[in-house]
């Protein structure tokens, strides 16, 4: 009988130890929040980490964005109209309409959309100043008014193509760039003769 209890009791104790060992062995496996296996990190870094990845995939999308061979870029581009002629997007395009007065153009029966007013532009309608226009495919674009003579500067993103008003394509659109006049010099008293300027001259 005692043998039998003792062999009992021995069991029972060699079970809690192995019951023990396991438990220990796992909870000494467990990753402990900030130690080096499992670190904590700040709010601003994981911000900081989702903002670059964005900023990542916003550029891959951007160089997807086609750009029409007759004219624009990556960045934006001004362009003057003049009275009766036509800007016509690519695919993709973005304007702005920055002073003048232009209406809508469109080869099929859907508008412009814009983007800031929340609506679409039927062809032949004005369009507003500083409204961001982006047009899906290359059959659309604006004309200047022919009835304004106002200096007309569109901001442009992607591709275009500047018609006259007969449909002959515009080489190159020049926007004239003000020259600065030289300042004149100061004038002689009458009767005095100016001394002239010295030019200081370097020896060989």
């Amino acid at each position: 009988m005692n043998k039998k209890r003792i062999i009992g009791m021995i069991v029972v104790i060699s079970g809690l130890i192995i019951t023990f060992t396991v438990y220990k062995t796992s909870a000494d496996s467990a990753l402990t929040p900030g130690s080096v296996d499992d670190p904590m990190v700040s709010k601003s870094y994981v911000d900081q980490q989702i903002a670059s990845q964005v900023t990542a995939q916003v550029a891959a999308q951007t160089a997807k964005i086609p750009v029409g061979t007759s004219g624009g870029s990556a960045g934006l581009t001004v362009v003057q109209l003049r009275p009766g002629q036509f800007l016509m997007a690519g695919a993709g395009s973005e304007f702005i309409v920055r002073t003048g007065y232009v209406l809508a153009v469109s080869n099929d029966t859907n508008g412009i959309p814009d983007i800031t007013a929340g609506k679409d532009i039927l062809a032949k309608t004005a369009i507003s100043l500083n409204h961001l226009l982006i047009f899906p495919n290359d059959k659309r674009g604006i004309q200047a008014d022919p009835k304004k003579t106002t200096d007309i500067f569109v901001m442009v993103r992607g591709g275009y193509t500047l018609l006259n008003a007969d449909g002959s394509v515009v080489t190159a659109a020049v926007i004239p760039v003000a020259t600065p006049t030289a300042t004149p010099g100061p004038t002689a008293a009458p009767g005095v003769t100016p001394t002239p300027a010295l030019v200081p001259v370097i020896s060989p």
